[in-house]
């Protein structure tokens, strides 16, 4: 499955020794108990069916057929997930702790987080447990311990967010991008490299969002004057390829297209356009799924 951030998270460990090369680096992988990884995939797996999707928790390459205010939107935090499953496939891992020069822990911290609710200052219930899982964690080792949360950082029990070396999504406004950051996982089957075919780019625009900041508002505003305009005008404008895909949606989840209709629309357009979200994961997310679809994304965005 696409993830770029697996691929930076590997990059930036190669480099941890001047010759570069993966084996030099050595891992410990917790041994945490199941409800901090696998029970938490189960559940969403489980959320998933309950809202009637075809598509499973990051664990396999799937387009969702239909959207679900439910769960749909949860995918978008699971980067995690892969990225915790490509580290237990690498050859980095070690069972001696003592010869670890990084200690992974392996708490799905992003997708407790939601399960339970917190979208914003996650309290994370189960950190006093966690901390009596880390037996090789110390003021010592502390910046050697990899946490993963991939969501906004400010979304992150502030616990984590103290930590050195966490992967998130990054920070929603702040000069500090965060830790680690790396972009939301792709799993729809259409962008991934072994299946993507370009076609016919007949869209000039697409755009699906709902108006809620000031950008997103002046925006769904241009474009419904524009598609307003007589085709005539729109093709004199533009030339060919002057029609466009634009729904503007509310925040219940009406108007919206299912991610396999999105996937396609975006791979018959020419300009995808990726103002800024309420938070991170939602903006950085459409504009990798532009770049992955070969549509030009259209950055708006202010210092």
């Amino acid at each position: 499955m696409q993830t770029i951030g697996v691929c930076v998270v590997f990059s930036w460990i190669s480099l941890r020794h001047a010759s570069g090369r993966e084996s030099d680096v050595r891992v410990f992988v917790y041994d945490l108990p199941s409800a901090f990884n696998n029970d938490l995939v189960q559940k969403m797996t489980d959320k998933a069916q309950q809202s009637g999707s075809n598509c499973d928790f990051m664990l396999s390459a799937c387009t969702e057929t239909h959207f679900s205010s439910e769960f749909s939107s949860k995918r978008q935090l699971g980067a995690e997930v892969i990225i915790l499953r490509r580290f237990l496939q690498s050859n980095l891992l070690v069972e001696d702790a003592t010869r670890a020069d990084l200690f992974l822990v392996p708490y799905l911290i992003a997708t407790d987080c939601v399960l339970a609710s917190h979208y914003f200052r996650c309290p994370g219930s189960r950190l006093d447990r966690l901390l009596d899982e880390l037996h090789y964690y110390s003021p010592a080792t502390r910046h050697r311990h990899i946490f993963l949360g991939t969501a906004d950082v400010h979304s992150l029990p502030l616990a984590i967010q103290g930590q050195t070396l966490l992967l998130s999504l990054g920070a929603t406004m702040s000069s500090h991008s965060g830790h680690i950051v790396v972009p939301p996982a792709v799993t729809d089957v259409e962008v991934q490299p072994s299946a993507f075919v370009d076609g016919r780019r007949d869209l000039l625009f697409f755009y699906v969002g709902t108006p809620n900041n000031v950008i997103r508002w002046a925006l769904s505003k241009a474009l419904e004057d524009f598609q307003s305009l007589d085709s005539s005008e729109r093709l004199r404008l533009f030339g060919e390829g002057g029609e466009s895909l634009i729904r503007v949606t509310d925040r219940k989840g009406s108007g919206f297209l299912s991610p396999l209709e999105t996937i396609q629309a975006m791979m018959r357009s020419q300009l995808c356009l990726a103002p800024p979200a309420e938070n991170t994961n939602a903006g950085t997310k459409r504009f990798f799924d532009a770049v992955l679809a070969g549509c030009l994304p259209v950055v708006i965005s202010f210092p």
